[in-house]
């Protein structure tokens, strides 16, 4: 049996998220706008217009039309996570596969946010996920199959989807698992990651219609109170 060591074997690191190959902003606008316009037998010209059309109506409640455009996310989450995200039915989901891919040489992990209030929960948290780890690599060295020793690891366990949903859904997306404090703290860290990579590209139709913006910074802001708090806890070992 090789030898298995930490440092080449077993990476702590965070989330990231990414659009893939997304479509311009106004090619997105225009193409929900002649959609929803045909309702009505009404035509422009003017992005302008089109930004104030599609607010009314989200206002309105005429969400059917912000169906007509897809948008796609490269996820890179831990396991725990993404058993809730696939929970969304309305979208398209490609995930790594723990039984078909090998993670013999090196397995990543990302530490539960919640837990980042002591050194001692931290190093516990380290020291189960790599004697997970290393009881992986000892079941591959014995002849198990991946779809076998993946029984052995954990929820932290890293794992990487892409994820397709059209614009309506990503707005309940957003609505449900960022604005909503009582998602899972972490699935609201991954969600704002991800507010910030649709703000880069579509600042008007997340940020105006569904105010993205303002409830991704009202989010910042209690999170920061919260690492603030733990901050001081860790330093004083006063309770919270």
């Amino acid at each position: 049996m090789g030898k298995t060591t930490k440092e080449q074997k077993v990476k702590f690191t965070d989330y990231q998220t990414e659009l893939l190959y997304p479509i311009p902003e106004t090619t997105a606008i225009r193409q929900i706008e002649t959609c929803a316009r045909i309702c009505y037998r009404s035509k422009t010209d003017d992005i302008l217009t089109a930004m104030g059309f599609l607010k009314k109506l989200w206002k309105l409640g005429h969400h059917s039309v912000f169906e007509h455009v897809n948008i796609t996310v490269f996820f890179k989450m831990d396991r725990g996570l993404s058993h809730e995200m696939v929970r969304h039915r309305l979208c398209a989901f490609s995930q790594e596969s723990t039984r078909y891919c090998n993670y013999n040489d090196e397995i990543e992990f990302v530490f539960p946010s919640g837990i980042v209030d002591s050194f001692d929960d931290m190093n516990a948290y380290k020291t189960a996920a790599i004697k997970c780890a290393e009881q992986y690599h000892h079941a591959l060295a014995r002849g198990n199959a991946p779809q076998n020793a993946r029984a052995l690891l954990p929820n932290m366990l890293v794992t990487r989807m892409y994820m397709t949903a059209n614009v309506r859904q990503w707005m309940h997306i957003f609505d449900m698992r960022l604005r909503n404090p009582g998602a899972h703290p972490d699935m609201r860290r991954l969600m704002s990651i991800t507010a910030d990579e649709f703000l880069k590209h579509y600042p008007d139709l997340f940020g105006k219609i569904l105010d993205l913006e303002i409830m991704n910074a009202d989010y910042k802001t209690v999170l920061q109170g919260q690492q603030n708090a733990k901050a001081e806890k860790m330093l004083t070992g006063k309770p919270l």
